[in-house]
């Protein structure tokens, strides 16, 4: 704690070691964490945290400070609800927490907050301390900048916060990857604070155990340099990684959540399908998308477009070239991407989805990777729950409350659309969600397991069972040796051995997210900080896999 208590004695006049060296600059992440001899808190915490906004230091000038019209090295103006639950500090919200992106000229940021925890130290007085993680992101996009915070607080209030951002997952319109710190102006307005819903804790195991049990060369393999957290799922319990970051581990690692980008099109999209497979039957899958959006937004062109050819990214809409032989899936990706990506509400999203170019082979054909076709499933579901279920049912309840509630998963943090009158609205499914890795593990988990938890069947048995290649059911080519997409799921062959082969299944998303399920009933999940523009991580999912091989065979 021995920075920490610089720059906290810096503003209260206490004393500290005066042969101390002053922080210019980012410190070890433990020094915003308790020393070998704090003690509990003094007070308890129970209200809102007001910060004002602040401009950050950064290690490296940044290249591009400013992106639509927003400044990147402005802390965002916020106010965070937090309550003490004995030494642990509890927010009040586990959504994003808008602040740049609803207006321009100010920050570019929003915040996530993750519980924490309050104690106290010999030196602190009439003074409790208090420190926190949190993640800077924005509404449209689906990377996150992690760090943690730390300020001292007693009954009449707190002393100045101070931060610093140590790591982060690849970023699209933010182009720098930086490390922050600084001090900011904050209050506190004591108020009551509703309680948030506790999520009950996994089986977990520390890295090193998994280590112990396949040995250290596999596990090396496993790794790669830019991974900021990894996981393996056995039975049901999952060995974790601690988070990386230059200055030691990140603090409240358990309860970090991250942007996971395109992994939300398997753990949104493709769970919320086979769910209503389950409630309604299969032939949800065959529905088409323009009898579910709003009737003025109709567009013939897109009649024959049914929900399954959504899922597969396979409308046969979208930019590019009419080569499918060999088909690149990235043809025409970012054509006039920013006219959808950059708007706000869901209804200018869908004008500019609807308005693309219509290709010479049919849907269901050819597969394309499209972030739009999977924001216009899920606008389409949206209203189809609504024509059936009523105009307060929608894609957001039934993920929260008929898929993640029931397997463990209390919180569903997504981007929204922001609609003109200031409510958020649809989620984008495309790349938007933002959980933890317990919350990987558990939606994994339900996959693994055929749908069922706790003897309750969630999702279509069957049709999971078509998305796993468990059937005689194949997806379209996705341009690589093999490989095939389906459903929202990614497959490519893999040689265990000589004689073995076996279909790797994955969820991916950008700057090299990967859920690995494997057919012997073990999971390997990777956040990580690739540079989509570098060379990756390749050979990684095999690498995960011969993991896996070693704790349990792959092959007969």
């Amino acid at each position: 704690m021995r920075f920490l208590t610089l720059f906290l004695c810096a503003a209260l006049g206490c004393t500290h070691d005066a042969n101390a060296p002053v922080a210019n600059g980012p410190v070890a992440n433990d020094e915003f964490l308790p020393s070998a001899d704090a003690s509990p808190a003094r007070h308890a915490f129970e209200g809102t945290l007001v910060i004002e906004p602040g401009e950050m230091e950064t290690l490296e000038p940044l290249a591009k400070r400013f992106v639509l019209e927003r400044d990147i090295k402005l802390f965002p103006a916020v106010r965070l609800d937090f309550y003490t639950e004995g030494d642990r500090l509890v927010p009040g919200v586990h959504d994003l927490i808008r602040s740049g992106s609803l207006t321009t000229g100010g920050s570019f940021w929003d915040i996530l907050v993750f519980p924490g925890q309050v104690w106290s130290e010999p030196s602190d007085g009439a003074w409790s301390r208090a420190s926190f993680g949190f993640a800077l992101a924005n509404a449209l996009e689906n990377d996150t900048h992690h760090g943690v915070a730390a300020f001292q607080f007693n009954d009449d209030g707190i002393e100045d916060l101070h931060f610093q951002i140590v790591t982060q997952t690849a970023p699209y319109y933010v182009t720098d990857w930086f490390v922050a710190w600084g001090s900011l102006d904050a209050r506190m307005e004591p108020d009551s604070v509703a309680r948030a819903a506790v999520e009950t804790p996994l089986k977990t195991r520390p890295w090193s155990e998994l280590t112990a049990l396949v040995g250290s060369e596999l596990v090396d393999g496993f790794e790669a340099p830019d991974v900021i957290l990894e996981g393996l799922i056995i039975d049901d319990t999952l060995y974790r990684s601690e988070c990386t970051t230059p200055y030691g581990p990140l603090p409240y690692c358990d309860d970090t959540r991250f942007g996971i980008w395109s992994v939300t099109k398997t753990a949104v999209n493709s769970l919320t399908m086979l769910r209503l497979a389950e409630k309604y039957g299969p032939e949800v899958f065959d529905e088409r998308l323009v009898d579910h959006i709003d009737p003025d937004l109709y567009d013939e062109r897109w009649a024959d477009v049914s929900f399954s050819e959504a899922l597969d990214m396979a409308t046969g809409f979208g930019e590019g070239s009419e080569q499918t032989m060999p088909n690149n899936p990235s043809d025409g990706y970012l054509d006039r991407y920013e006219e959808w990506y950059d708007v706000d509400s869901a209804d200018e999203k869908l004008r500019a989805i609807l308005s693309a170019s219509k290709h010479s082979f049919g849907p269901g054909t050819v597969f394309r990777y499209r972030d739009q076709d999977m924001f216009l499933l899920g606008a389409a579901i949206d209203g189809w729950l609504k024509s059936r279920e009523g105009r307060g049912a929608g894609i957001m309840d039934l993920v929260r409350h008929e898929i993640y509630e029931p397997i463990g998963i209390p919180h569903f943090p997504i981007n929204r659309t922001l609609e003109p009158d200031g409510t958020e609205g649809l989620p984008l499914v495309a790349g938007g969600y933002f959980p933890t890795l317990s919350d990987l593990a558990r939606i994994s988990s339900l996959i693994q397991n055929g749908g069922s938890h706790d003897g309750r069947q969630i999702l279509h048995r069957e049709k999971l069972a078509e998305m796993m290649y468990e059937t005689a059911a194949r997806g379209l080519s996705d341009g690589t040796p093999g490989g095939t997409y389906h459903m929202g799921m990614w497959h490519e062959p893999y040689e265990v051995s000589p004689g073995c082969e076996i279909e790797l299944h994955s969820m991916s998303g950008w700057g090299g997210h990967r859920v690995l399920l494997l057919p012997n009933g073990v999971t390997a999940i990777q956040i990580s900080r690739e540079d989509p523009n570098g060379p990756g991580a390749a050979g990684a999912l095999g690498r995960m896999a011969d993991v896996a091989n070693a704790i349990r065979p792959l092959c007969p």
